[in-house]
This record gives structure tokens, sequence and C-alpha cells, in this order.
């Protein structure tokens, strides 16, 4: 079953290197035949939080709002891309997310954060965790934590051996699987509580 996946990419800084697992990640999405949409905070250039999508209410929200919103809402599951800075998940990304409420909720996630160094992220992946349930998201069990990031995958997001390919293999496969039973219960029953 083909599903619409959004990797969602929190860098804004020159020079980031995360780019490159989240091309990587959108290649192997690709080779299981999901559609990806990549939702990349620099590309985005949202403001710093002021009002949230849903605080507009007399006043028409900007078309950038309303343009992200409908693609987050089109996606059937979303992997969230993060490296980690001061023991958690980047700037840019938590400002992107938190634009949004309800729009992110009710499908799969999954996450993938990275490292220059040894611990690949995994500080700012168990705050990535706790935001994305807050507002919505399910995360599947199994995360995709790259260390030495730039040993790893090159700037085109080629994987330089068979490692990250083997590390991402069980995140990838639990989100589509858990995405494509969501969709179906969605499909069959809608959401809780809306009739």
């Amino acid at each position: 079953m083909s599903l619409k996946i959004a990797i969602v990419y929190g860098s804004v800084r020159r020079d980031r290197l995360g780019i490159r697992v989240v091309r990587f990640l959108k290649s192997e999405l690709e080779k299981r035949g999901q559609e990806v949409d990549v939702i990349d905070a620099l590309e985005e250039a949202l403001p710093l939080l002021d009002l949230r999508l849903s605080d507009y209410i007399t006043d028409p929200a900007p078309d950038n709002l309303d343009n992200l919103a409908a693609r987050i809402k089109a996606a059937e599951a979303f992997i969230i891309v993060s490296g980690e800075y001061n023991h958690t998940l980047q700037p840019g990304l938590i400002n992107l997310i938190d634009h949004f409420y309800g729009e992110w909720g009710h499908r799969a996630v999954g996450f993938a954060t990275y490292s220059t160094g040894g611990f690949g992220g995994v500080r700012a992946g168990a705050h990535i965790r706790s935001i994305s349930s807050a507002v919505g998201m399910l995360g599947v069990p199994a995360s995709y934590t790259q260390p030495n990031l730039e040993q790893a995958i090159d700037a085109d997001g080629k994987a330089l051996s068979d490692s990250p390919a083997k590390f991402a293999a069980t995140m990838l496969d639990q989100l589509i699987w858990y995405a494509a039973a969501i969709k179906a219960k969605r499909e069959a029953e809608g959401l809780p509580g809306r009739k």
C-alpha cells in the first residue's frame, strides 16, 4: 500500500548536515513504494510563534500557514528528523510543530535523530516523542539514530555503507505498518469522538 509520508525537518542553520538524513530517508521510503513530502523548516521560514493556525479566528491566516496545514493534513504518517542542540531538539523544529495542533493528530510518526558524534541525537529523540504525543501523533516503538553522520551518509543522502539502511529499516517498516492500520481504521470509522 502506498502512503503519503511527510518528513518533517527542523534545522534552519547554514551548512546543515541533517539534510543528509532527510535525503536518505526519502530514498528509503521511495524504495518501499511510498509517496514523500519534505516539510523543511528552513524552506517554510515561519516566524517565531505568535499565533498558531487555530488562533486566527476573525482574521485570515497567512497563506503560507494555510498551505502548510494542507500538506500536513494530506500526510498519512510523519517522520520527524532532528539533530540534538544542548540535549534537546532544534528550535526551528519545535517552532514548526507549534504553529499547528490538531493538524498533526491521529497519524503515525517515526523518529530519526542524528549527530556528528557517537550518541546519534538520542536525547533529542526523547523530547520529540513527548512533543509529538502532545499534538496527537502516534509514535512507533523503534527509532532511527544515526551517529557519526558525516562518515555514514554523503551530502546527496547516499549511505556510505549498509549500516544506515539496516539501522533505519525497523522504524520505517513499523511506520508503514502503523500508518496503514491507522488509515484503515480512520476510513472505516472516522476519528474518535467525531461522528
